[in-house]
């Protein structure tokens, strides 16, 4: 799947009832030690608010899993899951807080997970971070969504013009 973006994915009243509930100081937000896969030693920060975690992957134990977990904000974002281009399942969820830094990081490259399921990544503002796939960067704009294939190896910048790059990760069938 060759990577494509859309422009003002939501209607004004959808976006704004989102960038609104995520802007403000009531969202709880997770530290996370790494934005990619934990393999590589990082030292930017980075926080997320967890909207959905489905079964990523049957637990190796043989037990059965936890039934998924929605955040109470999920349903300011269930326009977004039902504009998705061949929405079956929702994977996962989550809103991603890159802080400001004084130069532009790049993260480490990653996928999302093994399995084959497509990809969509919403941003909440404008700023100068991105999404880079391939030799390609996605710049980070307000109420644009990038699909793209989250089996191939991407990353995400930071941002240096606004305090914080705010956008929603999601993987889905």
């Amino acid at each position: 799947m060759k990577p494509y973006t859309v422009d003002n994915f939501l209607n004004e009243k959808e976006f704004m009832n989102i960038a609104h509930a995520v802007s403000g100081p009531d969202i709880d937000w997770h530290y996370s030690y790494s934005v990619a896969d934990g393999s590589e030693e990082e030292t930017d920060m980075y926080f997320i608010h967890m909207l959905y975690m489905g079964l990523a992957e049957m637990p190796k134990d043989g037990t059965l899993p936890k039934p998924p977990e929605k955040s109470g904000y999920y349903h300011l974002f269930e326009p977004l899951f039902e504009k998705l281009p061949d929405f079956k399942l929702l994977m996962r969820a989550k809103i991603n807080l890159y802080g400001r830094t004084p130069e532009i990081v790049h993260h480490p490259d990653h996928v999302d997970m093994k399995q084959e399921h497509m990809g969509a990544l919403f941003s909440l503002n404008t700023c100068d971070g991105g999404t880079v796939i391939g030799d390609e960067k996605f710049d980070s704009v307000a109420n644009r969504i990038l699909f793209f294939d989250p089996t191939q190896p991407h990353h995400s910048t930071s941002t240096t013009d606004v305090k914080r790059r705010l956008n929603v990760n999601i993987n889905y069938l």
